[in-house]
């Protein structure tokens, strides 16, 4: 799977949308996205990542040059970890190693 491609295992999710366009300056994560992983296969990294919403948590994977290739809005810190976990375990089975 190259960069380019969609992330299969983590689709776009709508069903919650957060307030601004900005994480919360205040809360869990105190306004900054947290790594959750990083995974590599051949030359190619991809990390997964958590940032903090008013009233949500937008959990995305991205190539390590910043292209974003899956996003998902979830209503709590709970839902963004255990998806998050869901995803480094397909990812894994796919043949990607933990960073």
């Amino acid at each position: 799977m190259l960069c380019s491609e969609p992330d299969p295992i983590l689709q776009y999710n709508s069903g919650v949308q957060p307030e601004r366009t900005h994480p919360a300056s205040v809360g869990l994560f105190n306004g900054e996205a947290l790594t959750l992983w990083r995974l590599r296969r051949d030359t190619t990294r991809i990390s997964c990542f958590v940032a903090e919403w008013p009233g949500a948590f937008w959990l995305a994977v991205e190539c390590a040059g910043g292209e974003l290739l899956s996003s998902e809005t979830l209503p709590s810190a709970d839902a963004a970890l255990a998806r998050s976990e869901e995803a480094r375990s397909a990812w894994l089975r796919q043949g990607w190693v933990e960073e």
